[in-house]
């Protein structure tokens, strides 16, 4: 089964359009989490939590495959490629271009996990703000307060 580039050109934009819809996705929710409440923000981290934990298996073999594509690009030089490429040597060129072919998916899915990661980094974040406002804000009534009295 040989590896039609025009295929693969459309799976890869198909993987990248969901990146950039997830990214763009991230971002309008970043201006609407302002708004929400340290409850819906929780929510909303822990449903992130979950997506990342149930993925984490296929994220580890993930990135034992990228490293093993890129030792393997490091111990093929051009000139073994060219000769099969001369000697039409179709099981091992084959063989690399399905290889050059997962390892691009794998590197976008790797985006994609990533991108988890910064959603969960950014909610967190915007949770431990919400909480340092809620305590100064509570600090400068009871100051208030006080000083009234």
């Amino acid at each position: 089964m040989s590896i039609n580039s025009g295929d693969l050109a459309d799976k890869l934009h198909d993987k990248l359009e969901t990146v950039e819809i997830k990214f763009s996705d991230m971002k309008a929710g970043l201006k609407h989490s302002v708004v929400d409440g340290q409850s819906v923000l929780e929510a909303k981290l822990a449903a992130v939590k979950k997506h990342i934990l149930s993925g984490r298996k296929h994220a580890l073999e993930m990135q034992i495959s990228l490293a093993e594509w890129v030792q393997e690009k490091r111990t093929q030089s051009k000139v073994s490629v060219d000769q099969w490429h001369q000697h039409r040597e179709l099981t091992k060129l084959e063989k690399r271009a399905k290889k050059s072919s997962k390892y691009a998916e794998d590197a976008i899915s790797a985006v994609m996990i990533n991108l988890h990661y910064a959603e969960s980094a950014v909610l967190e974040a915007l949770i431990d703000a919400a909480i340092l406002e809620e305590v100064l804000a509570a600090k400068e009534s009871s100051s208030t307060e006080t000083a009234d009295r």
